[in-house]
């Protein structure tokens, strides 16, 4: 049996303001909705275990069937476990199998606007004994009175048959100091998490009130996944949240394929900023890293931006194309007028000394009184064939409720030939195409409104119907990395990393 180990929040508990140190915050009330894919084209037998963080409420998932290429939902009002239930899944194999989570927190904030807010991430296929968090964050407070203006969660998770003894070591972007390590022991299946807004707890050192960097943990014995959500706490219509899920390694060359910098103030009808990104990218090397961040306009094959800098050993270089960059005065927010006001497409950072590199990229969807964040892991490598376990395209009555819009970038030097095939729960095929991206390019196609390019309608996808939850598969003539946006009303804007196998 193949163990696919990732790391699950489910019904997060509400933290009792009294009990807890002034700074101290919680995310709310959540849930988990948690898709499996069956990448192989012959039926798997598939169990889901749940561990609880505690080890009071396990459960041993009974064995189902799962149709070649097709796909299972689990909401969290059907699970075997209980309200209040934190913790961690297990899910066991023999064909290999993908999996995206993706959570949500409710009125985040206990304000009387009931936000939800949310994120998604990939489940982490072969975990190791290294994990990198490139950004994590405890910030002042913003103008909901009490209530930290930033705040990240780590958890992470043992996948391994032992206890699992770590170290985490937290690293500010700004100054380099390193804070811990902070060592903790995680049973077998099971998970923790650092909530960083609450030094007070043994486990999470006092990082100070304007923290922002990294977050490194090594086990000893026991290969670990985690996942990092973070949580926006701006005025009561930014309660934002979002997740990614670790890096095992860096690289020296890394590929985000979905970034934007859509500003339609200028429009009477919208008069406000649409979608802006925040690439941050971590030095994991031992000396400066000289770095180059490449953007790319969706079908070009020349960067329409070019940025240069020198990070230091284990800080961070943050890349803003709303605000600009914070952490080099060289590129302010007018710099990044060279992308123009309707700029869809992607980045290549690479860093030209060797030094190894991670990366996360933030997007921030906003609309009227409606604002959300997503946040994914810059890939690393291509390959020839990638897998999206999650793919809605749904209506509620006559409103569109959510839809999915999968952003694919050509990492060769020839025009790369796409094969798409989007398959239902049962694994059927309802709908095919092809398409092609030039090099060191790419394009999103969006199962609402077709793609960026323009070159694939939206009709492309009326086979899709419109209750649809499969999943799919493309295949490519070039090495190829993709994310998928989960997009929808009332306010979704939720990233994650397709499944390479």
């Amino acid at each position: 049996m193949k163990r696919a180990g990732f790391v699950v929040l489910l019904a997060l508990a509400m933290l009792v303001a009294t009990a807890l140190p002034a700074l101290a915050d919680s995310p709310g009330v959540g849930n988990s909705t948690f898709v499996v894919q069956n990448i192989d084209p012959a039926a798997a037998m598939v169990s889901v275990d749940y561990y609880d963080q505690e080890g009071a409420e396990d459960q041993q998932g009974a064995p189902f069937s799962l149709a070649g290429r097709g796909n299972s939902v689990f909401n969290a009002a059907n699970l075997p476990v209980g309200d209040g239930w934190v913790g961690s899944v297990v899910i066991s194999a023999d064909k290999v199998v993908s999996a995206v989570t993706c959570l949500d927190w409710q009125s985040s904030y206990g304000s009387t606007n009931d936000q939800i807010t949310g994120g998604c991430y990939s489940g982490t296929y072969e975990p190791t004994t290294d994990l990198y968090m490139p950004y994590a964050t405890t910030m002042p407070e913003g103008s909901i009175a009490g209530k930290l203006a930033r705040f990240s969660q780590i958890t992470v998770q043992n996948a391994g048959t032992g206890d699992a003894h770590i170290h985490v070591y937290y690293y500010n972007s700004r100054t380099g100091a390193m804070t811990g390590p902070v060592d903790d022991t995680i049973g077998v299946g099971r998970s923790v998490t650092y909530n960083l807004s609450t030094p007070a707890d043994p486990m999470v050192p006092d990082l100070g009130a304007e923290w922002q960097g990294s977050v490194y943990i090594h086990s000893d014995d026991q290969p670990i996944a985690g996942v990092a959500t973070s949580h926006w706490a701006g005025l009561v219509s930014q309660q934002w949240g979002s997740a990614y899920e670790g890096a095992s390694a860096g690289g020296t060359t890394l590929y985000g394929p979905s970034v934007f910098r859509i500003d339609r103030r200028s429009e009477p009808a919208v008069g406000t900023w649409v979608r802006s990104s925040n690439i941050m990218v971590q030095n994991l090397g031992d000396a400066t890293a000289a770095v180059t961040v490449e953007f790319y306009a969706t079908g070009s094959t020349t960067p329409a931006m070019t940025i240069t800098d020198n990070i230091p050993a284990k800080q961070m270089g943050e890349y803003n194309t709303r605000f600009g960059s914070p952490t080099n005065n060289t590129y302010p927010a007018s710099a990044f007028e060279a992308l123009g006001n309707a700029f869809m497409g992607s980045v290549i950072i690479t860093s030209t000394n060797g030094q190894p590199l991670a990366s996360v990229i933030h997007t921030f969807w906003n609309r009227p009184n409606e604002n959300s964040a997503s946040t994914y892991q810059a890939e690393t490598t291509g390959s020839d064939v990638v897998f999206v376990p999650y793919a809605p395209k749904v209506m509620n009555g006559t409103a569109w409720s959510k839809w999915s819009k999968i952003a694919i970038q050509n990492l060769g030097d020839q025009t790369a030939t796409l094969s798409f095939s989007f398959y239902d729960a049962a694994g059927a095929e309802v709908l095919a195409f092809q398409h092609n991206i030039a090099a060191n390019s790419g394009d999103a196609y969006n199962t609402r409104f077709g793609s960026d390019s323009g070159e694939i309608p939206a009709s492309q996808f009326a086979a899709l119907g419109t209750n649809f939850t499969g999943s799919v598969r493309i295949g490519s003539t070039q090495p190829i990395v993709a994310v998928v946006n989960i997009i929808g009303v009332p306010v979704i804007g939720d990233t994650y990393n397709a499944f390479v196998p």
